[in-house]
């Protein structure tokens, strides 16, 4: 997708009232010619301290939230009882993007999409609006439902035109950039809950919001360096000397939920990494599964997860998203009334042994400057700049496919000015 303006009518942090942001110019005004679709479009802001950068992000995260949790269905009681879907932060804004419907980038296959809010009047309701342009955009714009009908199975029709994936990532202490991220964590773990208690299938989350922390990069590198072709990696070996991952540990507590075995509607997805493991080693309430990687266990992989690198990594997104199960329903209640300022401390970090996933003895290998030694390293010595690369880098590899929008907030901290 490709954003191309967002307006805010409604004061938000730092951001005032109408606020006017044109990300690119309109493909009208454009030569086709000079457009390649499949390009990598980035939009860097710089500015002073307290200029409203990260207000941008958190506003677009916010939208996309707001408009996520009006269209699905697969949400819990206690979220249904604290969301009005004529509230929003910022609570009046007006937001258009382009998007590929059929995922291919060709100009044919372009849609233009605008996404729009008034405020709660005695006229208006303040529910958001839905509009769409096929290409050539010469046709009057196409109103959609965005608000799912009550009691609906299906999400309302406006899932169809929003992104695959919204994806949050930080470097710094911006926890309000999170907070929507959060909430959709949350809602996956009971969306996940819901199926386990029915016995029904479950194979991803209905939401499309991500956010990367540092256990979701190490998923990352790893669906990256099991996937990706040596070309496309070539940027982690020449900049940190990354030549390859040597192995790695799943440990995976089996918590029951209910009488259930927390697992058990995952039961595909674990055997497939079973079927990848080099050992297996199964206890009473502990499996343990060791990953020695070469080209066979490369090979098993792709063969086990669709020669996907997104499809390994949503299996991890999955199993960490387990690691909720702790989290009391009046916490859970406590941040979806969160209208954005702070839930640092609210949601308790498990201990490892409650935790349903995690990883350990994570070892890749590294080639130093002016040194043709390659070493093994633990991932979690890495320096900061290092690591942020990785995150940073290893995103937009995993997702080069995807119909995406990345919102990375200072993703070049720790960077050498070099």
């Amino acid at each position: 997708m490709k954003l191309l303006k967002l307006h805010i009518n409604s004061d938000y942090g730092s951001i005032k009232k109408g606020f006017k942001l044109q990300f690119r110019a309109p493909y009208e005004d454009q030569i086709p010619d000079q457009i390649d679709w499949s390009d990598f479009h980035p939009f860097c802001f710089a500015g002073l301290n307290g200029s409203g950068k990260s207000n941008v992000l958190e506003a677009l995260a916010n939208i996309f939230y707001h408009i996520e949790s009006c269209a699905n269905v697969n949400q819990p009681e206690n979220f249904q009882d604290n969301f009005k879907p004529e509230i929003c932060k910022p609570n009046a804004f007006e937001l258009e993007y382009y998007i590929c419907q059929d995922k291919e980038y060709k100009i044919e296959n372009l849609i233009k999409v605008c996404i729009s809010k008034k405020e709660k009047s005695k006229k208006e309701d303040g529910l958001p609006v839905m509009t769409y342009q096929p290409f050539p955009f010469e046709k009057e714009p196409i109103p959609v439902s965005v608000v799912a009908e009550k009691f609906a199975t299906k999400p309302a029709p406006a899932k169809r035109y929003l992104p695959d994936l919204v994806i949050g990532y930080s470097s710094g202490e911006n926890e309000i950039l999170s907070i929507p991220f959060l909430k959709t964590r949350l809602l996956h773990f009971d969306e996940y809950r819901v199926a386990l208690e029915k016995k029904a299938e479950y194979k991803e989350p209905e939401s499309s919001l991500l956010y990367v922390d540092y256990e979701m990069s190490q998923a990352v590198l790893l669906a990256n360096l099991v996937f990706q072709k040596k070309e496309v990696l070539e940027p982690l070996h020449k900049e940190l000397g990354i030549a390859d991952i040597i192995r790695f540990r799943m440990n995976l507590n089996l918590h029951t939920h209910e009488n259930k075995e927390i697992l058990e509607q995952y039961k595909e997805v674990l055997d497939a990494f079973k079927r990848c493991a080099t050992t297996c080693y199964e206890e009473k309430n502990k499996l343990t599964l060791d990953f020695w990687i070469n080209s066979a266990s490369k090979e098993a992989f792709k063969a086990n997860f669709s020669n996907n690198p997104f499809k390994l990594f949503q299996a991890f997104q999955i199993l960490y998203t387990l690691n909720y199960r702790t989290v009391k329903p009046e916490i859970k209640s406590d941040v979806y009334q969160s209208k954005g300022f702070y839930t640092d401390g609210k949601v308790p970090n498990p201990e490892p042994q409650e935790k349903v996933f995690y990883f350990l003895d994570y070892y890749i290998k590294k080639k130093y400057p002016d040194s043709e030694e390659v070493v093994p390293l633990l991932m979690k010595n890495l320096s900061d700049g290092e690591q942020q690369f990785l995150h940073t880098l290893g995103i937009c590899l995993m997702l080069k496919d995807k119909s995406a929008l990345l919102l990375l907030d200072e993703p070049e901290t720790h960077f050498n000015p070099n």
